[in-house]
C-alpha cells in the first residue's frame, strides 16, 4: 500500500488572486494604452462638438501615456488653432513635420495656422511642399490658392503677435 501522496502546488499563474491574468506585467500597460484611447476618443468627440478647450485637456492627457503619438498630437494642434494658441500650434506642427516629413496634411495644418496668423508667405510654402509631397492633395491646392490671393493682394490681417511674421508691416 502505498502512502499519501502529495498535492504539488499549483502553478504561479493559476493562484487564486492572478486568475484573469494571462502576463502580470501587461496589466499597466493594457490600462495605460486603454486610458490613452479613451482621452483621444473624447479629445475628437470635444473637437467635433466644437469645444477645443475641453478637447485640449483631453489630449494632453492622452499624450501623456503616448507622448510621440501622431494622431493625439495633431488634434492638440487643431485644438490649439481653435483657440487662438497659434505659437503653440506652430511648434507643435513643426514637431510633427520632423518627426513625419512624408506627410504632406501636417504642412497643410501647419500652413493654416500661418495662413490664419497672416503670414500668407510661409503658408504658401507649407501649401506648396505639401502639394510637392502629395500632388492630387485637395486641401492643399485650395489652401493654395488662397494664401497666394492673400499675399498677392496684402490682405494678410495679423491676429496677434504670431502675425507679425513673414514681412507684414502692421
Amino acid at each position: 500500500m502505498e502512502g499519501p501522496r502529495s498535492i504539488p502546488p499549483r502553478p504561479p499563474a493559476q493562484r487564486p488572486d492572478d486568475e484573469g491574468r494571462i502576463f502580470e506585467s501587461d496589466d499597466s500597460d493594457l490600462s495605460e494604452s486603454q486610458e490613452f484611447d479613451r482621452a483621444v476618443a473624447a479629445g475628437a468627440e470635444l473637437l467635433q462638438a466644437g469645444d477645443p478647450l475641453a478637447a485640449r485637456a483631453q489630449l494632453d492627457r492622452a499624450l501623456r501615456f503616448k507622448p510621440r503619438n501622431q494622431r493625439a498630437r495633431n488634434m492638440l494642434g487643431l485644438a490649439l488653432f481653435k483657440l487662438g494658441e497659434l505659437e503653440k500650434a506652430e511648434s507643435l506642427y513643426r514637431g510633427l513635420i520632423e518627426d513625419h516629413p512624408a506627410d504632406p496634411t501636417l504642412r497643410v495644418n501647419l500652413g493654416l495656422v500661418f495662413l490664419k496668423a497672416g503670414a500668407s508667405p510661409e503658408a504658401v510654402r507649407c501649401f506648396e511642399t505639401a502639394l510637392d509631397l502629395g500632388p492630387e492633395h485637395q486641401k492643399a491646392m485650395n489652401y493654395l490658392g488662397l494664401a497666394l490671393a492673400q499675399n498677392a493682394a496684402g490682405l494678410a490681417a495679423p491676429t496677434g503677435r504670431a502675425g507679425r511674421r513673414g514681412g507684414h508691416r502692421g
